[in-house]
């Protein structure tokens, strides 16, 4: 049952669409030009699984042929398919508004860290940008297994330590850090996602729910840059968060852009405090922590209408039901700190049907059945105490607040037959 329910959580909500064949030009080309422009656009779409390929397929690539590269914004793309062409393949969108094959590649993982860090050297080598956009395309589970989930082969996938060190090689090859990264994937605005890329992003974008339909709309985001391409990376975040909630304006949402250098701080200065401060006081106000995370926004999946609970809770809203519930004064103090770093490190946040969220999320499960051992693997658990207070809250006894739900309701369904 775990099993399955960790797939599940890989879901993307890329439905309703057709299959068509890639419409590259298949013709090899190469760059032509030295010349440095002021953004290039880089997406790596991972289609080695039938949602991802029919999006790909039918819309990312028509949304960017839609604007088209100029002197100014370069746009390229990486593209492996499920079933449709051996290898991966890479193109470039040019000013005529058509994708340009650049270079077909031997089959390899999309789930590979290698395959991600050479595209990206890759188009700095071609197509020199003073500023990169990165950004990823595939299915999202969090920090969990399951991200850039390769279906033919092995069923590989990249693990966060993967990330970072993928990400690392680049910063090195390229002497800077990628100004910006989106994740066009579910559940990926963690505060233990985002704490991976501290040291080689300056600027990052992700959903703490899941990702609707076609995902993020390229073609209003590259519109906006392209009418603007001296736009910082600051003005990009906003420009790719704005683009979405417009796109999918009914929708449930919770997406957050952060500056990474003021977050890392956050995490190793304020929420670390505030990990410790709970620790140390947990025995005394145990019963409001645990209430506290009963209470905080959280991010799960439901599908086919049955519901799976991921435990990743809203981190400014848990801090803030801290605060309303315990009179502790260095607790208090220390959860305010921690609300008030979070909203210094946001660039946009926006949600909708989601009253209390507020852009990024935290792992936070309360019963040892629901705790997965590898979290401890994470940089941010070497580096803080999160993993520790988290520790003191698991009771192999208690019964989540959803637990609880769910058993009331089987109750009242077995005397309704």
């Amino acid at each position: 049952m775990l099993h399955s329910i960790k797939i599940l959580f890989t879901i993307t909500s890329l439905i309703f669409v057709s299959l068509n064949s890639v419409n590259a030009i298949e013709i090899h080309a190469s760059n032509t030009t030295n010349d440095i422009a002021d953004w290039t656009f880089m997406a790596y779409f991972n289609g080695e699984n039938k949602q991802t390929q029919n999006v790909i397929n039918n819309q990312k690539i028509k949304w960017l042929e839609s604007v088209g590269s100029n002197e100014d914004l370069k746009i390229v793309y990486q593209y492996d398919a499920l079933n449709s062409f051996d290898g991966i393949k890479r193109s470039i969108i040019t000013e005529d508004y058509k994708s340009i094959l650049i270079d077909s590649l031997d089959e390899r993982s999309m789930g590979d860290p290698n395959t991600l860090s050479d595209f990206v050297i890759w188009a700095h080598e071609n197509y020199p940008a003073e500023n990169y956009y990165l950004v990823i395309f595939s299915h999202g589970n969090g920090w969990r297994e399951g991200f850039l989930r390769d279906e033919t082969n092995n069923d590989d996938y990249l693990s966060m330590d993967e990330f970072k060190n993928a990400m690392i090689e680049v910063k090195n090859s390229i002497g800077k850090n990628i100004d910006i990264v989106v994740f066009d994937a579910c559940l990926m605005g963690m505060a233990e996602v985002f704490y991976q890329l501290r040291s080689s992003v300056d600027v990052v974008v992700g959903s703490e729910d899941l990702v609707y339909g076609n995902g993020f709309p390229y073609h209003m985001v590259l519109y906006e840059m392209k009418k603007d391409t001296n736009c910082n990376a600051n003005e990009a975040a906003i420009f790719s968060i704005d683009s979405y909630s417009s796109y999918y304006s009914h929708f449930s949402m919770a997406l957050g852009s952060f500056d990474l250098a003021c977050l890392k701080d956050t995490i190793e200065k304020n929420l670390d405090n505030f990990a410790i401060k709970l620790n140390n006081a947990f025995s005394e106000h145990e019963s409001q922590i645990l209430e506290a995370i009963d209470n905080t926004q959280s991010f799960d999946v439901i599908n086919n209408g049955e519901k799976f609970v991921t435990h990743y809770k809203d981190l400014y809203d848990f801090a803030y039901e801290i605060s309303v519930r315990i009179d502790d004064y260095e607790i208090k103090e220390s959860a305010n700190a921690l609300m008030a770093s979070i909203q210094s490190c946001t660039i946009k946040e926006i949600h909708y049907n989601k009253n209390n969220a507020n852009g990024i999320s935290i792992y936070l499960p309360t019963s040892k059945k629901d705790y997965d051992s590898s979290y401890e693997k994470l940089d941010m658990c070497k580096n803080t105490n999160w993993d520790v207070f988290i520790n003191k809250c698991l009771n192999k006894n208690r019964l989540s607040y959803y637990t609880l739900e769910r058993l009331i309701e089987r109750i009242f369904h077995f005397f309704e037959r």
